[in-house]
């Protein structure tokens, strides 16, 4: 039986959270044979390993590949290469999916000939609370490419926030370039231009996403890291997607991204940590990418750019000018 889905599995030093992750994907209800799960063991030092090797000696269509660590953009390249399903899914090996809820989002995805469909997801947070995200549910049931999602919604989709077909891969030659954080946000911006058919999947909230786990990338006082990481992020946009400051291309289209990313990426932090300077020098120098911004939108960017020496008000300010774009 040809496999619908390959669900793809990074795992470093996540010995705690492994298991949850791995019941999770056994507990979808799945036809047999139907499906893989690829797991890569970045070079893990702790029992990750050990735990993945197990799951892949006892259940058959799990996949278990070790390699030295390279990073999170090197295990997903790793995961991607050994993938043969119809459509892939990512999932972070600290973070786990709610029961049942893939042969609802295939079908569904199948049903509409996507290339790529997106879900809704939950940040868990250690005290329990719990918070959806439904970033993407303005779609509704309308269908569309890649460059109306950029240019009418601007909000990425993090790697394993929706599954794509294997199509947009092959298209596209996509590869996870080694920015962390950082790396999803370039390959989703990457696959837009070979995406013909975007949906959004309303049945249900499908991941659960682990918030402020000790030893995460994404944790931790390092606003300096996550400045450089988008600094690193923008210069490859630039190269990329080199912009002419007018016309409806595709860096045209992105060109308004700027400082969502920078927001997104760094704004929550650079406060408290004391990066100001180092923001408003980055800001600065891609402020070209967006001449043209106006009204409302310019309005509350120009008092972040005031007050972000408030962490509240900028934070707050950041929140307003993502619900008006």
């Amino acid at each position: 039986m040809t496999k619908k889905l390959s669900i793809l599995v990074p795992i470093y030093n996540v010995a705690p959270y492994l298991r949850q992750c791995l019941d999770s994907l056994l507990a979808q209800g799945l036809e047999a044979g139907s499906y893989e799960v690829i797991l890569i063991d970045d070079g893990s030092t702790d029992e990750s390993g050990e735990i993945a090797r197990a799951y892949a000696e006892r259940e058959p269509h799990f996949i278990y590949h070790h390699k030295e660590n390279g990073g999170l953009s090197s295990a997903r390249n790793a995961a991607l290469a050994l993938a043969s399903g119809e459509y892939l899914l990512h999932v972070d090996s600290d973070d786990w999916l709610e029961e049942g809820v893939l042969p609802g989002l295939l079908a569904d995805a199948e049903a509409r000939r996507l290339d790529l469909c997106l879900i809704d997801w939950a940040d868990r947070y250690p005290d329990g609370t719990t918070r959806p995200n439904i970033d993407f549910s303005a779609l509704g049931e309308r269908i569309v490419t890649g460059r109306e999602l950029i240019h009418r919604h601007r909000s990425y989709a993090t790697s394993w926030s929706f599954i794509m077909h294997r199509s947009v891969v092959e298209r596209g030659r996509l590869t996870f370039i080694p920015i962390q954080p950082g790396e999803d946000v370039a390959f989703f911006i990457s696959a837009m231009p070979h995406c013909q058919r975007i949906g959004y999947y309303a049945g249900a909230v499908v991941y659960n996403y682990r918030r402020e786990r000790p030893g995460a990338i994404t944790q931790g006082p390092k606003a300096s890291k996550e400045l450089e990481a988008a600094r690193r992020l923008l210069s490859w946009i630039d190269e990329t997607y080199p912009y002419q400051g007018k016309g409806e291309d595709y860096a045209a289209l992105l060109a308004p991204w700027y400082d969502d990313i920078l927001a997104d990426m760094a704004m929550n932090k650079i406060a408290r940590a004391g990066e100001v300077k180092c923001f408003a020098e980055i800001m600065s120098h891609f402020r070209y990418r967006y001449p043209s911004e106006r009204g409302a939108r310019r309005i509350a960017f120009r008092l972040m750019d005031y007050a972000r020496s408030s962490y509240r008000l900028s934070d707050l300010l950041w929140s307003i000018k993502r619900k008006i774009r």
